[in-house]
């Protein structure tokens, strides 16, 4: 915020002030702020959540951008939910909750609208919608109570299914890759494998995130697959060490791989033409896809997603050509249909 006046950096980053402490300066500040800038959406971002000791930030959103912040420091949680429903445009918008696990915000990170969009764009993996039924209950907990005790939801088999599904029956933890259908010691087969939470079920767990932890308890996305070592390394040895932020990009590079690794299995995706013309003047029909991909699968191709394109369909002026014109014609059809319709047309 090199070379900007007081007043300017006050309207994009409150928090390098106290937090505003009444109601009337939240109103005074929302009229500032609106004089200047466009926002689309309001979201909450917090950084360790430990106790009740986490630092808590009101971000302006234009997008997904942080293009303002402040902090709030009201006295109930519905003075702190007015608050912050005075810079939502739309009241049906949710408020976007995310968490910063295993991060503590600086004082020089809060004084940079940079370092705070970059955080909130760090949290995306740890990221809800209020919902607006239950505001009121979950500003309560953000703001004032703080972590509760108890578990969330269960694994429904659903979610254990697609779990189970994304990770092929392997370890998910980085480089470990441990076939978990069985026990390469004595040969016998089963399911050794654990599921395990990014975020934990309970918001007093080692992963725990207040109002998030429930609400994310049964998403296949927030739950890893792991060995029974790796589990217990997350969960016991080094909780401290695998904040939910570094489970979740684990468990998204796990799945890329694999789609990486699968997706080489499969022939060479080229997009294929069809160009009909007569026989003897009667039209021909077009291939089938599976006769198009028994011809394409002995040159170790198959059709990509674009799907067969009808460049020519017996059209009236092929039928009046002879055979030898038909097949001094087709080759520069064919060639000039690749160029007008193909990139890279494979020879």
């Amino acid at each position: 915020m090199v070379g900007k006046t007081n007043k300017t950096e006050v309207i994009y980053v409150q928090t390098i002030h106290p937090p505003l402490d009444e109601l009337g300066l939240v109103e005074a500040h929302h009229k500032l702020v609106a004089e200047h800038i466009q926002w689309s959406h309001v979201g909450i971002l917090i950084d360790q959540n430990i106790g009740k000791q986490c630092s808590t930030l009101i971000t302006l959103l234009q997008t997904d951008r942080v293009v303002a912040v402040f902090r709030l420091c009201l006295g109930s949680p519905e003075e702190t939910l007015t608050a912050i429903r005075l810079f939502i445009s739309d009241k049906t918008a949710p408020i976007i909750f995310r968490a910063c696990q295993g991060q503590f915000f600086s004082q020089e990170q809060i004084q940079s609208l940079e370092d705070i969009d970059s955080l909130w764009k760090k949290a995306e993996a740890q990221s809800i919608e209020l919902g607006i039924s239950k505001e009121l209950d979950q500003i309560e907990k953000i703001f004032f109570k703080g972590p509760e005790s108890g578990r969330g939801k269960g694994f429904s088999k659903d979610t254990k299914t697609t779990v189970y599904i994304e990770a092929h029956g392997r370890c998910m933890f980085e480089g470990c890759g441990a076939n978990l259908t069985m026990d390469e010691t004595t040969g016998y087969e089963g399911n050794y494998a654990y599921l395990a939470h990014n975020v934990a079920s309970s918001e007093n767990g080692p992963r725990g995130i207040v109002v998030m932890s429930d609400h994310l308890s049964d998403d296949p996305s927030n739950i890893l697959l792991l060995c029974d070592k790796h589990h217990r390394l997350v969960d016991k040895i080094a909780a401290i060490d695998y904040p939910a932020n570094r489970l979740s990009r684990m468990r998204a590079d796990f799945c890329t791989t694999v789609s990486r690794l699968l997706n080489g299995l499969s022939y060479e995706p080229v997009p294929a033409l069809s160009i009909s013309w007569p026989v003897q003047r009667a039209s021909i029909a077009a291939p089938s896809n599976i006769q198009i991909n028994q011809s394409m699968a002995k040159m170790k191709w198959r059709m990509d997603s674009t799907g067969l394109m009808d460049i020519s369909d017996n059209d009236n002026f092929l039928k009046t050509m002879s055979p030898d014109q038909l097949h001094s014609l087709w080759p520069k059809i064919i060639c000039q249909a690749g160029r007008e319709h193909v990139i890279n047309l494979p020879v």
